[in-house]
Order: C-alpha cells, then structure tokens, then sequence
C-alpha cells in the first residue's frame, strides 16, 4: 500500500513517492479556489537491483519426468496442490510464477539421455515456450531458460 503526506511520511515499497506544492508559476495553470492546494506527485523506483529468482536444475539427477516435477515443485515451493504433468506446469510457469525468474538446467544432455527424447523434448520444449510468451508479451522482467 502506498501512502504519502506531503514533503516527508513516503511509503511506497520498493519505490519512491513524493512531491512539492504546485506553484502556478509555469505555463501550466490549475484553477485556484480559496482553501484548494495542489500538489505535484512524483513517483518513481529506488535504485536498486532487480532480484532474480534463480531455479538451477542439475541434469545428472534428473533421470525421470517424476525428477523433474519432484524438482520443479521443490524450488518453486508449490505444495501439495501441485499436480505433476506439463499442463500444470504451463499455467504455474506462464502466469503465477512472479518474475524474473532464470532456470539453469546444468549437464541437460544427462537429463536428456536418461529421460530419453520423447520424454524431455516436451518438457524443454514448454520451459522455452515459457520464455518466448515473455519475449512476445515484451516484459521487462522475463522467464528466461538455458540448458548447458
């Protein structure tokens, strides 16, 4: 919630809210009535960094579609609610997951070889589809994935 009470009292969370009394002394001139003060609002971010969410998955212990959601939900935190299977993940990873977020699928060739292609090309397939809605919807802040 933000709230702000003049020169002073800003509370804007992650963020920076303030502003002066308008002066009508520009080329901009708002009506003026007696007992009427207009104030200007600037609002604005505080610099800082933007915190990634990092979700590394290591290849060589992920050998099973099971693994991986096991994996998934773990990192993601997803609870019992979860249901394990590539529809699910869709919904959780195209419109809840709060970004940015970077998955790293280290040794993905062990991944894929012990999975074997008909099972981790779909699941490779969703997570880089993932990204490319971002790309589309142009969002600053992305779901982006690289598999190494």
């Amino acid at each position: 919630m933000a709230a702000w009470k003049g020169s002073g009292g800003n509370k804007v969370p992650g963020a920076q809210l303030g502003g002066e009394v308008f002066q009508n002394t520009g080329k901009v001139k708002l009506p003026s009535a007696s007992g009427r003060t207009w104030h200007e609002a600037d609002i604005g971010n505080i610099e800082s960094e933007v915190m990634v969410m990092v979700l590394e998955i290591d290849g060589t212990k992920i050998r099973t579609i099971s693994d991986f959601h096991a994996a998934m939900a773990s990192m993601l935190d997803l609870g019992s609610y979860y249901r394990p299977n590539l529809a699910a993940l869709w919904d959780i990873l195209s419109t809840d997951v709060e970004r940015p977020v970077q998955v790293i699928w280290r040794n993905s060739n062990a991944s894929r070889a012990a999975m074997g292609s008909l099972t981790f090309d779909p699941v490779r397939d969703l997570l880089l589809r993932v990204q490319a809605q971002d790309e589309e919807f142009r969002w600053d802040e992305r779901f982006t994935v690289c598999f190494e």
